[in-house]
Protein backbone atom coordinates (compact mmCIF):
# COMPACT_ATOMS: atom_id res chain seq x y z
CA UNK A 1 0.00 0.00 0.00
CA UNK A 2 2.98 2.64 0.57
CA UNK A 3 4.17 2.21 -2.82
CA UNK A 4 0.55 4.02 -3.60
CA UNK A 5 1.14 6.72 -1.94
CA UNK A 6 1.73 9.85 -4.61
CA UNK A 7 2.12 12.63 -2.61
CA UNK A 8 6.02 13.21 -1.42
CA UNK A 9 7.17 10.80 -4.14
CA UNK A 10 9.10 12.00 -7.29
CA UNK A 11 6.97 13.29 -10.69
CA UNK A 12 9.23 10.25 -12.85
CA UNK A 13 7.98 7.81 -10.05
CA UNK A 14 4.63 8.54 -10.52
CA UNK A 15 3.62 5.38 -12.53
CA UNK A 16 4.72 3.16 -10.54
CA UNK A 17 2.62 4.62 -7.77
CA UNK A 18 -0.50 4.15 -10.11
CA UNK A 19 1.01 0.36 -10.83
CA UNK A 20 2.13 0.91 -14.16
CA UNK A 21 5.31 -1.42 -13.48
CA UNK A 22 7.76 -1.67 -16.26
CA UNK A 23 6.97 1.40 -17.82
CA UNK A 24 8.42 5.03 -17.24
CA UNK A 25 7.32 8.46 -17.10
CA UNK A 26 7.24 8.88 -21.39
CA UNK A 27 4.48 6.12 -21.02
CA UNK A 28 2.74 9.31 -19.09
CA UNK A 29 3.31 11.35 -21.61
CA UNK A 30 0.52 9.88 -24.15
CA UNK A 31 -1.79 10.43 -21.09
CA UNK A 32 -1.18 14.17 -20.90
CA UNK A 33 -4.28 16.34 -21.65
CA UNK A 34 -4.32 18.03 -24.66
CA UNK A 35 -5.55 21.86 -25.26
CA UNK A 36 -6.52 20.29 -28.86
CA UNK A 37 -7.64 16.59 -28.54
CA UNK A 38 -8.31 14.49 -30.86
CA UNK A 39 -11.60 12.32 -30.61
CA UNK A 40 -13.82 9.74 -32.55
CA UNK A 41 -17.24 9.06 -30.46
CA UNK A 42 -19.60 12.14 -29.87
CA UNK A 43 -19.33 11.22 -26.18
CA UNK A 44 -15.33 11.21 -26.48
CA UNK A 45 -15.88 14.70 -28.19
CA UNK A 46 -18.28 16.39 -25.75
CA UNK A 47 -16.91 14.92 -21.68
CA UNK A 48 -13.76 13.17 -22.61
CA UNK A 49 -12.79 15.97 -24.92
CA UNK A 50 -13.52 19.20 -22.43
CA UNK A 51 -12.14 17.60 -19.30
CA UNK A 52 -8.38 17.74 -21.80
CA UNK A 53 -9.12 21.30 -22.54
CA UNK A 54 -10.16 22.49 -19.50
CA UNK A 55 -6.76 20.63 -17.67
CA UNK A 56 -5.12 22.04 -20.75
CA UNK A 57 -6.44 25.26 -19.87
CA UNK A 58 -5.40 25.41 -16.27
CA UNK A 59 -1.48 24.41 -17.03
CA UNK A 60 -1.09 27.43 -19.77
CA UNK A 61 -2.92 30.00 -17.64
CA UNK A 62 -1.30 31.07 -14.29
CA UNK A 63 -3.83 33.13 -12.46
CA UNK A 64 -6.48 30.96 -13.78
CA UNK A 65 -5.03 27.96 -11.75
CA UNK A 66 -4.45 30.04 -9.15
CA UNK A 67 -7.53 30.45 -8.39
CA UNK A 68 -9.16 27.57 -8.86
CA UNK A 69 -6.78 25.42 -7.06
CA UNK A 70 -5.53 28.06 -4.47
CA UNK A 71 -8.28 27.76 -2.29
CA UNK A 72 -8.67 23.99 -1.76
CA UNK A 73 -5.86 23.24 1.12
CA UNK A 74 -2.72 24.45 2.13
CA UNK A 75 -0.54 21.60 -0.58
CA UNK A 76 -2.89 23.15 -3.14
CA UNK A 77 -1.98 26.66 -2.23
CA UNK A 78 1.99 25.68 -3.16
CA UNK A 79 0.08 26.06 -6.77
CA UNK A 80 1.35 29.78 -6.42
CA UNK A 81 5.28 28.72 -5.64
CA UNK A 82 8.25 29.74 -8.56
CA UNK A 83 8.99 26.49 -9.20
CA UNK A 84 6.05 24.74 -9.52
CA UNK A 85 4.29 22.85 -12.34
CA UNK A 86 1.61 21.64 -12.86
CA UNK A 87 0.63 18.38 -15.11
CA UNK A 88 -2.77 16.87 -16.07
CA UNK A 89 -3.37 13.70 -17.59
CA UNK A 90 -6.60 12.02 -18.85
CA UNK A 91 -8.01 8.76 -18.25
CA UNK A 92 -5.48 6.84 -16.51
CA UNK A 93 -6.76 3.58 -15.53
CA UNK A 94 -6.38 2.09 -12.06
CA UNK A 95 -4.24 -1.01 -11.94
CA UNK A 96 -3.69 -3.37 -9.34
CA UNK A 97 -0.55 -4.89 -8.32
CA UNK A 98 -0.69 -7.70 -10.22
CA UNK A 99 -0.39 -5.31 -13.56
CA UNK A 100 -3.93 -5.77 -14.72
CA UNK A 101 -7.10 -3.04 -15.09
CA UNK A 102 -9.12 -2.86 -12.22
CA UNK A 103 -12.57 -3.36 -12.29
CA UNK A 104 -13.27 0.03 -10.44
CA UNK A 105 -13.00 2.08 -13.59
CA UNK A 106 -10.94 5.26 -14.76
CA UNK A 107 -11.76 8.91 -13.28
CA UNK A 108 -11.41 11.26 -16.05
CA UNK A 109 -8.43 12.79 -14.92
CA UNK A 110 -5.58 13.38 -12.49
CA UNK A 111 -4.19 16.62 -11.60
CA UNK A 112 -0.67 16.41 -10.29
CA UNK A 113 1.57 19.24 -8.89
CA UNK A 114 5.15 19.47 -8.38
CA UNK A 115 7.84 22.05 -6.99
CA UNK A 116 11.32 22.51 -7.38
CA UNK A 117 14.28 21.13 -9.79
CA UNK A 118 13.63 17.39 -8.75
CA UNK A 119 10.00 17.63 -9.18
CA UNK A 120 8.85 16.29 -6.27
CA UNK A 121 4.74 15.90 -6.19
CA UNK A 122 3.22 18.21 -3.54
CA UNK A 123 -0.37 17.89 -4.03
CA UNK A 124 -2.65 15.78 -6.64
CA UNK A 125 -6.32 15.43 -7.16
CA UNK A 126 -8.01 12.38 -9.66
CA UNK A 127 -11.24 14.14 -11.69
CA UNK A 128 -14.42 12.98 -12.63
CA UNK A 129 -16.06 15.20 -15.02
CA UNK A 130 -20.11 14.94 -16.22
CA UNK A 131 -21.17 17.29 -19.11
CA UNK A 132 -25.02 17.54 -19.16
CA UNK A 133 -25.71 14.68 -16.68
CA UNK A 134 -25.32 14.74 -12.88
CA UNK A 135 -22.62 13.28 -11.17
CA UNK A 136 -23.38 9.17 -10.65
CA UNK A 137 -23.03 7.89 -6.76
CA UNK A 138 -21.74 4.71 -7.48
CA UNK A 139 -19.49 5.89 -10.33
CA UNK A 140 -18.36 8.51 -7.72
CA UNK A 141 -17.95 5.91 -4.80
CA UNK A 142 -15.70 3.23 -6.87
CA UNK A 143 -13.31 6.52 -7.71
CA UNK A 144 -13.26 7.92 -4.16
CA UNK A 145 -11.81 4.41 -3.40
CA UNK A 146 -9.25 4.93 -6.20
CA UNK A 147 -8.49 8.26 -4.50
CA UNK A 148 -7.98 6.78 -1.11
CA UNK A 149 -5.96 4.18 -2.16
CA UNK A 150 -3.39 6.66 -3.52
CA UNK A 151 -3.90 9.33 -0.78
CA UNK A 152 -4.64 12.20 -3.01
CA UNK A 153 -7.88 14.48 -3.23
CA UNK A 154 -10.73 13.86 -5.71
CA UNK A 155 -12.64 16.96 -7.34
CA UNK A 156 -15.97 16.45 -9.70
CA UNK A 157 -16.83 18.70 -12.07
CA UNK A 158 -20.81 18.96 -13.42
CA UNK A 159 -23.61 21.38 -13.93
CA UNK A 160 -24.81 20.96 -10.49
CA UNK A 161 -23.87 24.02 -8.50
CA UNK A 162 -23.05 24.12 -5.20
CA UNK A 163 -22.45 27.09 -2.83
CA UNK A 164 -18.39 26.83 -2.39
CA UNK A 165 -15.95 24.55 -3.40
CA UNK A 166 -16.10 22.88 -0.46
CA UNK A 167 -19.56 21.18 -0.83
CA UNK A 168 -20.15 18.37 -2.76
CA UNK A 169 -23.56 17.23 -4.34
CA UNK A 170 -23.02 13.92 -3.35
CA UNK A 171 -22.29 14.28 0.65
CA UNK A 172 -24.61 11.75 1.90
CA UNK A 173 -22.29 8.96 -0.07
CA UNK A 174 -18.80 10.65 1.79
CA UNK A 175 -19.38 10.53 5.20
CA UNK A 176 -17.27 7.41 5.93
CA UNK A 177 -14.33 8.69 2.95
CA UNK A 178 -11.09 10.16 5.18
CA UNK A 179 -9.72 11.96 1.95
CA UNK A 180 -10.78 15.71 0.45
CA UNK A 181 -13.40 15.98 -2.05
CA UNK A 182 -14.29 18.84 -3.80
CA UNK A 183 -16.35 20.15 -6.50
CA UNK A 184 -16.99 22.78 -9.33
CA UNK A 185 -19.74 23.53 -11.09
CA UNK A 186 -19.24 24.48 -14.74
CA UNK A 187 -21.03 28.22 -14.24
CA UNK A 188 -18.07 27.97 -11.11
CA UNK A 189 -15.30 27.29 -13.60
CA UNK A 190 -16.75 29.80 -16.66
CA UNK A 191 -17.02 32.33 -14.15
CA UNK A 192 -13.46 31.86 -12.29
CA UNK A 193 -12.39 32.47 -15.99
CA UNK A 194 -13.94 35.88 -16.36
CA UNK A 195 -12.71 37.13 -13.61
CA UNK A 196 -9.42 36.54 -14.03
CA UNK A 197 -9.77 38.25 -18.11
CA UNK A 198 -11.38 41.26 -16.33
CA UNK A 199 -8.48 41.67 -13.38
CA UNK A 200 -6.13 41.41 -16.40
CA UNK A 201 -8.15 44.21 -18.64
CA UNK A 202 -7.88 46.35 -15.32
CA UNK A 203 -4.48 46.38 -15.04
CA UNK A 204 -1.27 46.44 -18.60
CA UNK A 205 -0.37 43.23 -19.15
CA UNK A 206 3.34 42.77 -18.15
CA UNK A 207 4.87 40.81 -21.69
CA UNK A 208 3.49 39.29 -24.31
CA UNK A 209 3.36 36.03 -22.23
CA UNK A 210 0.61 37.68 -20.16
CA UNK A 211 -1.50 38.39 -23.57
CA UNK A 212 -1.63 35.00 -25.08
CA UNK A 213 -2.52 33.99 -21.69
CA UNK A 214 -5.51 36.13 -21.45
CA UNK A 215 -6.11 35.35 -25.17
CA UNK A 216 -6.49 30.90 -24.51
CA UNK A 217 -8.49 32.04 -21.57
CA UNK A 218 -10.93 33.72 -23.54
CA UNK A 219 -10.87 31.08 -26.08
CA UNK A 220 -11.80 28.50 -23.42
CA UNK A 221 -14.83 30.95 -22.47
CA UNK A 222 -15.93 31.08 -25.51
CA UNK A 223 -15.88 27.51 -25.84
CA UNK A 224 -17.64 26.83 -22.87
CA UNK A 225 -20.31 29.06 -24.47
CA UNK A 226 -20.65 27.25 -27.54
CA UNK A 227 -24.46 26.36 -27.91
CA UNK A 228 -23.52 22.80 -28.68
CA UNK A 229 -21.14 22.37 -25.14
CA UNK A 230 -24.15 24.22 -23.54
CA UNK A 231 -22.93 23.97 -20.19
CA UNK A 232 -22.55 26.30 -17.29
CA UNK A 233 -26.35 27.70 -17.89
CA UNK A 234 -28.78 27.02 -15.21
CA UNK A 235 -31.76 27.91 -17.31
CA UNK A 236 -34.56 25.17 -16.17
CA UNK A 237 -35.75 24.66 -12.50
CA UNK A 238 -37.02 20.91 -13.24
CA UNK A 239 -39.62 19.26 -14.73
CA UNK A 240 -41.50 19.07 -11.23
CA UNK A 241 -41.35 22.67 -10.76
CA UNK A 242 -45.01 23.92 -12.18
CA UNK A 243 -46.41 21.05 -10.31
CA UNK A 244 -44.47 21.68 -6.76
CA UNK A 245 -45.45 25.22 -7.10
CA UNK A 246 -49.23 24.91 -7.72
CA UNK A 247 -49.10 21.78 -4.95
CA UNK A 248 -47.24 24.37 -2.42
CA UNK A 249 -49.93 27.03 -2.92
CA UNK A 250 -53.05 25.11 -1.95
CA UNK A 251 -51.65 23.24 0.83
CA UNK A 252 -53.16 25.30 4.08
CA UNK A 253 -51.10 26.37 6.87
CA UNK A 254 -50.28 23.73 9.13
CA UNK A 255 -51.15 20.72 6.70
CA UNK A 256 -48.27 18.01 6.70
CA UNK A 257 -46.93 18.50 3.26
CA UNK A 258 -45.19 16.00 0.76
CA UNK A 259 -41.64 15.78 1.30
CA UNK A 260 -41.09 15.76 -2.59
CA UNK A 261 -42.63 19.21 -3.34
CA UNK A 262 -41.08 20.81 -0.96
CA UNK A 263 -37.73 19.16 -1.78
CA UNK A 264 -38.07 19.70 -5.48
CA UNK A 265 -38.71 23.11 -5.01
CA UNK A 266 -35.67 24.00 -2.22
CA UNK A 267 -33.13 21.95 -4.54
CA UNK A 268 -34.36 23.95 -7.71
CA UNK A 269 -33.84 27.04 -5.66
CA UNK A 270 -30.30 26.29 -4.28
CA UNK A 271 -29.23 25.77 -7.90
CA UNK A 272 -30.79 29.07 -8.99
CA UNK A 273 -30.08 31.08 -6.40
CA UNK A 274 -25.92 30.23 -6.63
CA UNK A 275 -26.52 30.49 -10.64
CA UNK A 276 -27.90 34.57 -10.02
CA UNK A 277 -24.50 35.45 -8.39
CA UNK A 278 -22.57 34.30 -11.62
CA UNK A 279 -25.38 35.64 -13.42
CA UNK A 280 -24.95 39.32 -12.03
CA UNK A 281 -21.18 38.89 -12.30
CA UNK A 282 -21.84 38.53 -15.91
CA UNK A 283 -23.85 41.21 -16.24
CA UNK A 284 -22.74 43.29 -14.19
CA UNK A 285 -18.84 42.58 -13.16
CA UNK A 286 -19.95 42.84 -9.39
CA UNK A 287 -18.77 39.92 -7.09
CA UNK A 288 -21.64 39.03 -5.30
CA UNK A 289 -21.90 36.47 -2.90
CA UNK A 290 -24.63 34.31 -1.11
CA UNK A 291 -24.71 35.42 2.71
CA UNK A 292 -24.48 31.67 4.47
CA UNK A 293 -23.71 30.44 7.82
CA UNK A 294 -20.36 28.69 8.24
CA UNK A 295 -22.82 25.46 8.99
CA UNK A 296 -24.17 26.17 5.00
CA UNK A 297 -20.84 26.87 3.26
CA UNK A 298 -19.69 23.13 4.50
CA UNK A 299 -23.02 21.54 4.45
CA UNK A 300 -25.26 21.74 1.53
CA UNK A 301 -27.99 20.24 3.74
CA UNK A 302 -27.86 23.26 5.61
CA UNK A 303 -28.59 25.52 3.25
CA UNK A 304 -31.19 22.91 2.31
CA UNK A 305 -33.38 22.86 5.33
CA UNK A 306 -33.34 26.72 6.22
CA UNK A 307 -35.47 26.86 2.76
CA UNK A 308 -37.64 24.56 3.94
CA UNK A 309 -38.18 25.73 7.05
CA UNK A 310 -39.19 29.20 4.99
CA UNK A 311 -41.28 27.24 2.81
CA UNK A 312 -43.71 25.76 5.39
CA UNK A 313 -43.73 28.70 7.22
CA UNK A 314 -43.93 31.23 5.17
CA UNK A 315 -44.30 29.96 1.59
CA UNK A 316 -40.84 31.96 0.51
CA UNK A 317 -37.67 31.90 0.21
CA UNK A 318 -35.05 34.70 1.45
CA UNK A 319 -31.86 34.86 0.67
CA UNK A 320 -28.69 38.06 1.21
CA UNK A 321 -26.84 39.10 -1.12
CA UNK A 322 -23.26 40.69 -0.56
CA UNK A 323 -22.19 43.22 -2.48
CA UNK A 324 -18.51 44.63 -2.47
CA UNK A 325 -17.44 47.51 -0.98
CA UNK A 326 -16.32 49.83 -3.79
CA UNK A 327 -19.46 51.17 -5.29
CA UNK A 328 -20.59 54.33 -7.05
CA UNK A 329 -23.31 54.68 -4.63
CA UNK A 330 -21.43 54.13 -1.73
CA UNK A 331 -18.23 56.81 -3.06
CA UNK A 332 -21.25 59.09 -3.92
CA UNK A 333 -22.65 59.06 -0.27
CA UNK A 334 -19.18 59.31 1.30
CA UNK A 335 -20.58 56.56 3.95
CA UNK A 336 -20.40 53.30 4.78
CA UNK A 337 -22.83 50.52 3.76
CA UNK A 338 -23.99 47.25 4.99
CA UNK A 339 -23.47 46.05 1.58
CA UNK A 340 -26.23 43.49 1.88
CA UNK A 341 -29.68 42.96 -0.51
CA UNK A 342 -31.92 41.40 0.67
CA UNK A 343 -34.35 39.32 -1.72
CA UNK A 344 -37.47 37.18 -0.94
CA UNK A 345 -39.78 34.86 -3.13
CA UNK A 346 -43.53 34.90 -2.40
CA UNK A 347 -45.22 31.73 -3.90
CA UNK A 348 -49.01 32.64 -3.10
CA UNK A 349 -48.42 36.19 -4.37
CA UNK A 350 -46.02 35.10 -7.41
CA UNK A 351 -43.94 37.86 -6.43
CA UNK A 352 -40.71 39.08 -5.18
CA UNK A 353 -39.02 42.05 -3.01
CA UNK A 354 -35.53 43.25 -3.30
CA UNK A 355 -34.21 45.83 -0.61
CA UNK A 356 -31.06 47.19 1.03
CA UNK A 357 -30.13 49.81 2.92
CA UNK A 358 -27.87 52.56 2.53
CA UNK A 359 -25.97 54.37 4.89
CA UNK A 360 -26.28 58.81 4.92
CA UNK A 361 -24.16 61.93 6.31
CA UNK A 362 -24.94 62.15 9.50
CA UNK A 363 -23.64 65.96 9.73
CA UNK A 364 -27.14 66.97 8.56
CA UNK A 365 -30.42 66.92 9.88
CA UNK A 366 -33.37 64.76 7.95
CA UNK A 367 -34.23 67.27 5.22
CA UNK A 368 -30.56 67.90 4.50
CA UNK A 369 -30.49 64.11 4.45
CA UNK A 370 -32.94 63.49 2.14
CA UNK A 371 -32.01 66.57 -0.09
CA UNK A 372 -28.44 64.84 -0.38
CA UNK A 373 -29.13 61.33 -0.70
CA UNK A 374 -31.32 61.94 -3.81
CA UNK A 375 -28.84 64.61 -4.99
CA UNK A 376 -26.51 61.77 -4.92
CA UNK A 377 -28.94 59.14 -6.39
CA UNK A 378 -29.24 61.09 -9.49
CA UNK A 379 -25.29 61.63 -10.27
CA UNK A 380 -24.74 58.34 -9.93
CA UNK A 381 -27.86 57.31 -12.13
CA UNK A 382 -30.37 55.26 -10.16
CA UNK A 383 -33.03 54.71 -12.30
CA UNK A 384 -36.36 53.57 -12.33
CA UNK A 385 -37.82 56.43 -10.44
CA UNK A 386 -41.75 54.88 -10.48
CA UNK A 387 -40.53 51.75 -9.30
CA UNK A 388 -37.99 52.05 -6.23
CA UNK A 389 -39.39 52.57 -2.87
CA UNK A 390 -37.38 55.11 -0.24
CA UNK A 391 -37.99 54.39 3.33
CA UNK A 392 -36.55 56.32 5.98
CA UNK A 393 -34.89 54.33 8.85
CA UNK A 394 -34.93 56.29 12.15
CA UNK A 395 -32.86 55.18 15.76
CA UNK A 396 -34.81 51.94 17.10
CA UNK A 397 -35.63 50.86 13.46
CA UNK A 398 -38.48 53.08 13.41
CA UNK A 399 -39.29 54.00 9.70
CA UNK A 400 -41.39 55.96 7.60
CA UNK A 401 -43.72 54.58 4.83
CA UNK A 402 -41.60 53.97 1.52
CA UNK A 403 -42.73 56.46 -0.89
CA UNK A 404 -41.24 56.23 -4.94
CA UNK A 405 -38.19 57.73 -5.51
CA UNK A 406 -40.23 59.94 -8.03
CA UNK A 407 -42.58 61.25 -5.36
CA UNK A 408 -39.07 62.09 -3.60
CA UNK A 409 -38.18 64.06 -6.55
CA UNK A 410 -40.70 66.08 -6.97
CA UNK A 411 -41.27 67.13 -3.26
CA UNK A 412 -37.68 68.29 -3.62
CA UNK A 413 -38.78 70.10 -7.18
CA UNK A 414 -41.63 72.22 -5.67
CA UNK A 415 -40.36 72.55 -2.01
CA UNK A 416 -42.46 70.15 -0.35
CA UNK A 417 -41.87 68.52 2.66
CA UNK A 418 -40.25 65.28 2.33
CA UNK A 419 -42.22 62.13 2.94
CA UNK A 420 -38.66 60.66 5.02
CA UNK A 421 -39.22 63.21 7.42
CA UNK A 422 -41.22 62.93 10.55
CA UNK A 423 -40.44 64.94 13.61
CA UNK A 424 -42.01 62.36 15.84
CA UNK A 425 -39.33 60.04 14.93
CA UNK A 426 -36.54 61.90 15.50
CA UNK A 427 -34.40 64.75 14.31
CA UNK A 428 -31.88 62.96 12.12
CA UNK A 429 -32.36 59.62 9.82
CA UNK A 430 -30.14 56.79 10.30
CA UNK A 431 -29.75 55.20 7.16
CA UNK A 432 -31.99 55.00 4.08
CA UNK A 433 -34.37 51.52 2.90
CA UNK A 434 -34.38 51.48 -1.29
CA UNK A 435 -37.15 48.45 -2.31
CA UNK A 436 -38.53 47.26 -5.31
CA UNK A 437 -41.59 45.26 -5.16
CA UNK A 438 -42.42 42.94 -8.31
CA UNK A 439 -45.32 40.99 -9.30
CA UNK A 440 -44.35 37.95 -11.74
CA UNK A 441 -47.54 36.59 -12.47
CA UNK A 442 -48.74 32.93 -11.31
CA UNK A 443 -47.94 31.54 -14.88
CA UNK A 444 -44.28 33.16 -15.36
CA UNK A 445 -43.75 31.79 -11.61
CA UNK A 446 -44.67 28.14 -12.30
CA UNK A 447 -42.81 28.11 -15.60
CA UNK A 448 -39.51 26.14 -15.21
CA UNK A 449 -37.70 28.93 -17.64
CA UNK A 450 -39.66 31.86 -17.57
CA UNK A 451 -39.01 32.04 -13.79
CA UNK A 452 -35.28 31.63 -14.03
CA UNK A 453 -35.19 34.38 -16.42
CA UNK A 454 -37.89 36.95 -14.89
CA UNK A 455 -35.96 36.72 -11.48
CA UNK A 456 -31.99 36.93 -12.70
CA UNK A 457 -33.39 39.85 -14.88
CA UNK A 458 -34.77 41.74 -11.95
CA UNK A 459 -32.41 41.08 -9.44
CA UNK A 460 -29.66 42.30 -12.08
CA UNK A 461 -31.70 45.38 -13.01
CA UNK A 462 -32.28 46.69 -9.24
CA UNK A 463 -28.42 45.84 -8.00
CA UNK A 464 -27.38 47.80 -11.58
CA UNK A 465 -29.19 51.01 -10.71
CA UNK A 466 -28.32 51.01 -7.09
CA UNK A 467 -25.04 50.22 -7.14
CA UNK A 468 -24.24 51.87 -10.61
CA UNK A 469 -22.57 49.02 -11.54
Amino acid sequence: MANNVIIGSLLSELPERLNYYGVDIDFLSEKRARLFPSGTSVKQTKETNLTSIFLSTLTAIRPYREALLGVLNPKAKKVSNKTAQLHVFTEINNINPNGLKSNKGRPDGLIVLTTGKAQTIEWAAFVEVKVNADLEIEQISRYLDIAKQHEVDFITISDQIVSTPFQTPIQEKLNSRNINVYHWSWIYIRTKAQQVIESSNQIKCKDRYDVDQIYILEEFVRHLEDPKINVGHFVHMGKNWSSSVKELRQLPNGTKVNTAVIDSIATSWMHEEQDLCYHIYLKTKLKIYLDLTKKEKLNLDERKNRIVDSLLSGKCVSFVLLVPRSSSVEDALESSRRKKILVTIYFLSSSLLMSTEIGINKDQKAIGQTSSFIANLERVGAGMEDELKIAAVYKRKKKTAPVTLKELQNQKTHKLEYATVERALGDQIEHMEISQYIELGRAVFASPTKFISRVETAVTNYISQIFNA
